[in-house]
């Protein structure tokens, strides 16, 4: 599966496709560019399939390129990516990173 970014709707917002694996975080890197100075970077994963290890480090990285003034939000992660997030407690153990994904009944209105 090939992994894609593009622009969000909104600044600083980006969609990412496919698998974030180790062959794609320079890509992904990359294609986030420089998010310095102030402000929030929300990443849209509901279309991220899969994301290993290294896609972890690479969401690290960038969380601390927006420190200390931003915060990097991960919003809709289907359950495999979130399923990794929660094994490595992203959120709880990583300051400057926020994950929100709907609800279940959020899901289905």
């Amino acid at each position: 599966m090939t992994f894609r970014i593009a622009p969000g709707e909104q600044p600083r917002t980006f969609r990412l496709e496919g698998e974030l694996d180790v062959a794609e975080t320079e890509a992904f890197l990359e294609g986030i560019g420089d998010v310095s100075g102030s402000g929030d970077v929300v990443l849209e994963l509901g279309d991220l399939a899969f994301i290993d290890s290294s896609g972890v480090r690479a969401l690290l990285v960038l969380a601390d390129r927006l420190q200390p003034d931003g915060t990097l939000i991960l919003r809709n992660a289907g359950p495999a990516v979130q399923r990794v997030f929660d094994l490595v407690a992203l959120e709880a153990t990583r300051p400057g990173i926020r994950i929100e994904n709907p609800t279940e009944d959020q899901r289905r209105t």
